[in-house]
């Protein structure tokens, strides 16, 4: 019976979740305007699947630097949107981001630049905060 108990709690110990250590730091870099800036994400997987989360926060940082250039930062924001892609959220996350995104287009239609670009590049931000959420024992 002794012998069956030390089996189990060395079996249990041996499953106990190791500390997350960063395998990989990616680094990405952007440009727009002679704007440029670098991303980065911490990985603990696979890099090829979140370098696009290095992307977007390098758009995400050109973004609120073009800020007194309304239309640049715009631009950048909506890059980072399609680098970033659309698997950012959970699967039970409420996600109104994709209507957020519809009118900041539309203000930028009307010429309501620097509204355009505060909304576009908050729904950046907001989708990089889904991505890290989704991700968070992959990902930093």
């Amino acid at each position: 019976m002794r012998l069956i108990s030390i089996l189990v709690l060395a079996s249990v110990l041996s499953c106990a979740a190791e500390p997350r250590h960063p395998t990989l730091i990616i680094s990405e870099r952007r440009e727009l305007n002679e704007r440029a800036a670098v991303g980065q994400a911490r990985v603990f997987s696979t890099p090829s699947v979140h370098s696009r989360l290095a992307g977007a926060r390098a758009w995400l940082a050109i973004a609120k630097a073009l800020m007194a250039m309304p239309a640049g930062a715009y631009q950048a924001a909506r890059r980072g949107i399609a680098e970033l892609g659309d698997d950012y959220a959970g699967p039970r996350v409420r996600d109104d981001t994709g209507q957020r995104k519809r009118f900041a287009e539309n203000r930028f239609e009307l010429q309501h630049d620097e509204a355009a670009a505060e909304n576009m590049t908050d729904v950046l931000l907001v989708r990089i905060k889904m991505y890290e959420r989704r991700y968070r024992a992959e990902v930093e």
